[in-house]
């Protein structure tokens, strides 16, 4: 969540193409990783229906998994562009 805030706050700061790349990478990390514990309470609590629930959130395993993967991804692409760019502007 950390990282999510202050690439957000790198993004209203700088406002370039990798800077909003890392802000939405590392949303999406924060977004799947939301999602993935409302699914697991949803899944193992107060219901105790294991097979019905899972049934039903089958589809937000690979939204889960491929959101954290694609977010790093993207969010560790942005945060590594944004202090080689060659605009001759100072990075602080």
């Amino acid at each position: 969540m950390a990282l999510a805030a202050l690439t957000i706050i790198l993004f209203r700061r700088h406002r370039s193409v990798p800077t909003l790349l890392a802000a939405i990478g590392f949303t999406a990390v924060v977004l799947s990783h939301v999602l993935s514990t409302y699914v697991g309470f949803q899944t193992f609590g107060v219901d105790g229906n294991f097979t019905t629930s899972a049934h039903l959130f089958r589809w937000t395993v690979p939204v889960i998994y491929w959101g954290s993967v694609a977010g790093l991804w993207v969010g560790s692409v942005g945060l590594l562009w944004h202090p080689l760019r060659r605009d001759g502007r100072r990075v602080p």
